[in-house]
């Protein structure tokens, strides 16, 4: 007499058990990492370096650097700690004035403040604190989940790794039971048809989520490199005499695209204090994004010699590796398609909880199952709006205006707070 049949049974309830339990449990914070996740995807989409030397060549009137920042220090005269200016993506003319130590926010962690300015004109269009809304929040919630440190992350993560593992079990070790071609005809087994189809479907980017969530927690020990003669991984000051004359920024911009001449420019960490030096980010043609570069170039504020560089074309396979983690989790790394993939995929949690907790529902009592009659249930609901064609047409073309000013209105508030 064969154990096989009784041992196989006892694995589907055990891994059921835990898809069960964990789903039920930790549900919620799971949508809320996907969810946040797929909406950080939507509103910051990778700007490759030729686009973005296209956009700078659109604006040949900018304004010095120096003449914005005097506008920004004229409006903020009592802020004397570091500043952070980053050029402008896509179309959008406005620089950004990044305050990164704002006393207002001491109490909130990485709260930043932002101050937008018209790179032709050089007039202050707009003061706000980085988390109070737009895309700001929902990175600040993607990070930290309402919890300080990594460990609603790392949690996530781990969670995410045992209802995938645990899902494609019960579905590899019972396919007879848990079919993805036929279901009954009630809610409940279109709900769990569905459940396993996108269940599948989500998993492939849900489990590389996962597990570079994991590896982006990581101490920073472990990920930065330590200190070499090209990369200053500590703090890297001035050497000068503070007497002299110090550098403006476009002099320390000029000097530091003396090493990358075909490089685009896209920050500048300004020097804070009398002994700081200046970072100018750049982006290369290598890189993949350049809302994020890595290239950097450290300028003495005074002397103008060059303290320091960090050059991914340079980089150890080890070190570009860990760099491109932030690629691989939000599925940049496979362009276009990848991150189209990535954010269906974080929905789909969404309706993963619901149809579970749905079929949870119905099993233990609470919900009464009903037969999946969407001819019926068509009809119920015109017959009880009391809908006609006519109607029906009006409501259409109703909905295809609201439609339409709403896209007008999501493309004016990413053009004000997303950008």
């Amino acid at each position: 007499m064969s154990l096989e049949p009784a041992s196989s049974q006892a694995i589907e309830r055990r891994w059921l058990g835990w898809h069960r339990l964990l789903g039920l449990t930790g549900g919620l914070l799971l949508v809320v990492a996907a969810f946040s996740g797929s909406l950080s995807l939507i509103w910051q989409a990778p700007v490759p370096p030729k686009q973005i030397a296209v956009q700078s060549d659109a604006h040949p009137a900018r304004t010095s650097l120096d003449r914005l920042f005097a506008s920004v220090q004229a409006a903020h005269p009592r802020r004397y700690g570091p500043w952070l200016l980053e050029l402008p993506l896509d179309d959008s003319k406005e620089l950004g004035a990044w305050y990164l130590q704002p006393e207002e926010t001491e109490d909130r962690g990485y709260a930043p403040l932002r101050v937008s300015v018209d790179i032709n004109s050089g007039h202050i269009v707009s003061t706000r604190i980085w988390d109070d809304g737009g895309v700001g929040a929902v990175l600040k919630l993607h990070r930290r989940l309402g919890w300080d440190g990594p460990a609603a992350s790392v949690t996530a993560a781990i969670m995410t790794l045992v209802l995938a593992a645990s899902g494609l079990s019960l579905w590899r070790t019972g396919r007879n039971h848990f079919p993805l071609s036929a279901g009954d005809g009630g809610w409940t087994g279109r709900s769990r048809l569905w459940h396993r189809r996108l269940g599948l479907f989500a998993t492939p980017a849900l489990l590389m989520a996962a597990l570079t969530g994991i590896a982006l927690n990581l101490p920073e020990r472990w990920t930065i490199p330590p200190d070499t003669d090209l990369h200053p991984g500590g703090l890297v000051r001035s050497t000068s005499d503070p007497g002299s004359r110090p550098l403006g920024i476009e002099e320390a911009v000029a000097v530091a695209r003396g090493l990358f001449p075909h490089a685009v420019l896209r920050r500048i960490a300004l020097p804070a204090g009398e002994i700081g030096v200046y970072r100018v980010e750049l982006c290369q043609r290598i890189e993949a994004d350049c809302r994020h570069p890595a290239t950097s170039v450290w300028v003495d504020r005074y002397s103008g010699q060059i303290r320091g560089v960090d050059n991914p074309g340079q980089w150890p396979r080890v070190r570009r590796l860990v760099h491109d983690l932030s690629a691989w989790h939000s599925g940049l790394a496979f362009g276009t398609v990848g991150r189209l993939y990535w954010c269906l995929a974080g929905f789909v949690p969404l309706v993963l909880a619901v149809s579970g907790g749905w079929s949870w529902a119905v099993r233990r009592g609470w919900v009464e199952d009903r037969p999946a009659d969407w001819g019926g249930t068509f009809n119920r609901l015109h017959d009880g709006l009391g809908l006609d064609h006519a109607k029906i047409r009006t409501f259409a073309a109703d909905l295809r205006l609201a439609v339409t000013r709403l896209r007008e209105l999501a493309d004016r508030l990413q053009r004000k707070y997303f950008q």
